[in-house]
């Protein structure tokens, strides 16, 4: 089989609704291994914000392979990295941050003779969505020693893949719970963080991954009941989510409650209950967003909550019932006896 005509190729979100014929997708679950021949070009993405590479080859988008100090920093062989005496760089700061050793941490930072050169908002991330709480730590150090600057994607990394312990000794170091992702005019972000240059604070992204602890740990650093935390209107729900327009601001709660997290969802109604008929930039409460999931737990617990479900967007005009029907959810739209969404 030839290879494929190498393509101007966008992310993949663009080819949710219908991808061009010479372009073969796969979807791998966790665990999977994926061989691609050799002589075909190929990329990867994560549709849920991470993707991990195993195997590390290829450190320059694969125009190179791995050098020897590489492969004793991912091996966390200290000893052949300080006979090989390497010239630290970004992607071995990188590596060494995501696999978390201490040791080869220490000796790099200790090496380190442009620390300009390095992203420390990347490398922080890395050690951050891994876990690596002593890794983080040194880094810490090494980053103010230095003189450069510790950026909030730290706390943003670890909330983005659920990591309870790093967030709350993040929190406890003074990380900011309600600092945004955004970036500045000379900023960039991570290869690996949020792609899509939203700004989202920790809150929407425990809220959109449903992590519910993390959630808790981020409402009691925000002094518990806060309707400008839970109410924020800080992010357009991504076109590349499912079952999303790009067109809508969304609150950490129209999140929860679009992706299907009802313990999530309960935690942040109890924060803030005022807010169960909050609406975002088009005019849709959380009980829209959640017929638009489809998920029919959330829909019985705003319900319950005391949503209204005769409420009607400000675009369209569509009640929740109307939303839940446009996507096609009938199990959402049955008869409210069965704690479903009358026709209004």
């Amino acid at each position: 089989m030839p290879p494929p005509t190498r393509l101007e190729i966008a992310e993949p979100w663009n080819y949710v609704a219908e991808k061009p014929s010479e372009v073969i997708a796969c979807v791998c679950e966790p665990g999977d291994v994926l061989y691609v021949p050799q002589a075909w070009w190929r990329s990867m993405w994560n549709l849920d914000d991470l993707s991990l590479g195993m195997g590390w080859e290829g450190a320059d988008h694969g125009d190179s392979d791995w050098d020897e100090a590489m492969h004793a920093v991912a091996d966390g062989d200290l000893q052949l990295l300080k006979s090989l005496d390497p010239q630290v760089s970004q992607e071995m700061m990188y590596l060494a941050a995501r696999t978390g050793d201490e040791e080869v941490v220490a000796y790099l930072l200790s090496r380190l003779s442009h620390p300009s050169d390095i992203h420390w908002g990347t490398v922080a991330a890395a050690a951050a969505i891994s876990g690596h709480q002593s890794a983080l730590s040194l880094l810490r150090k090494g980053v103010a020693s230095h003189g450069t600057v510790w950026h909030p994607w730290v706390l943003h990394a670890a909330v983005l893949c659920g990591q309870l312990a790093t967030v709350e000794a993040l929190l406890a170091d003074g990380a900011a719970p309600k600092a945004t992702d955004a970036l500045t005019a000379d900023e960039s972000a991570p290869d690996h963080f949020i792609q899509d240059g939203i700004p989202w604070t920790p809150l929407h992204l425990a809220c959109w991954n449903g992590h519910e602890d993390v959630v808790n740990a981020l409402l009691k650093a925000s002094g518990g009941s806060d309707l400008d935390f839970v109410g924020k209107e800080t992010a357009p729900v991504p076109m590349w989510r499912p079952a999303s327009s790009i067109s809508a601001g969304a609150s950490p709660l129209h999140l929860a409650a679009l992706r299907g997290h009802p313990q999530v969802l309960q935690h942040l109604l109890d924060a803030a209950p005022e807010l169960a008929d909050a609406v975002d930039a088009s005019e849709a409460t959380p009980l829209h967003r959640a017929a638009q999931g489809g998920d029919m737990e959330v829909v019985q617990q705003l319900l319950l909550q005391g949503a209204d479900p005769g409420a009607k967007t400000g675009d369209a005009g569509l009640t929740p019932w109307q939303v839940a029907e446009a996507h096609g959810f009938p199990g959402v739209t049955s008869s409210s006896a069965s704690g479903g969404l009358d026709e209004h």
